[in-house]
């Protein structure tokens, strides 16, 4: 009895550590894609959206120098939902979420006004 007590809460506290993990490694990709989008509108001069799930900002950013000069970011909603993939100049970054979700699609959405 204690034996198939034991061996039951070592099996539920590894299925807690599981979701615990899974929890932790979305919230760290949200928060990290929050950041960076939350710096890119805070720098940007322009918004739009190119086509449905495409967004276009013109952000003004230092070059080496201490420069300011524009640079574009954009970001595109990938798999349906499941991927927002973030490009720069000098970089691409995907942010796949599609091992959280369970068929869900991850809502992201940048309202742009034309003011």
């Amino acid at each position: 009895m204690a034996l198939g007590t034991w061996i039951y809460f070592r099996i539920s506290a590894g299925a807690i550590d599981k979701n615990s993990a899974l929890d932790q490694d979305y919230y760290y990709k949200k928060a990290s894609l929050m950041a960076k989008l939350r710096h890119d509108i805070r720098s940007s001069v322009k918004i739009r959206e190119s086509q449905p799930g495409n967004y276009s900002l013109q952000t003004v950013a230092l070059d080496e120098n201490g420069i300011p000069h524009y640079e574009e970011v954009s970001y595109q909603v990938l798999d349906q939902g499941k991927k927002i993939r973030r490009i720069t100049v000098k970089n691409s970054e995907t942010f796949d979420f599609s091992d959280f979700l369970g068929g869900k699609r991850f809502v992201f959405k940048i309202e742009c006004s034309s003011n």
